[in-house]
């Protein structure tokens, strides 16, 4: 089960940062991004939105440094090439929205759309 596993992986990284080392998360944000990219091709396009959804959380929670987000961003490369390209540059806050399984309902509800 990918979500308790990655949201265990990802949250190591929260208790790193609340440590204060630096050196130590930069470190653990590699393996994560490593991590990704040796399991992702072993996952469904569901664990894929999963993974994406947790690591970007919390990469933009601890204030991830620029070059990093875009090594993410290209582990994730299939599901945001997806995306309109003026949503390409987003920031990872605004993208998480749209990997989420409930994205649909966050969407309505931001642009006001009835269905």
């Amino acid at each position: 089960y990918i979500f308790p596993k990655l949201r265990y992986l990802a949250y190591r990284l929260l208790y790193k940062k609340l440590q204060s080392d630096l050196d130590s998360c930069n470190a653990y944000k590699q393996y994560l991004i490593d991590y990704t990219n040796e399991n992702n091709s072993n996952w469904t396009l569901f664990e894929k939105r999963v993974a994406f959804s947790i690591l970007a959380d919390v990469f933009s929670i601890t204030n991830t440094e620029s070059t990093t987000i875009e090594k993410l961003k290209s582990s994730f490369k299939e599901l945001i090439c997806d995306l309109p390209k003026s949503m390409k540059k987003n920031s990872l806050e605004s993208l998480i929205m749209y990997f989420q399984e409930n994205a649909s309902i966050k969407l309505r509800s931001l642009h006001k759309i009835k269905i």
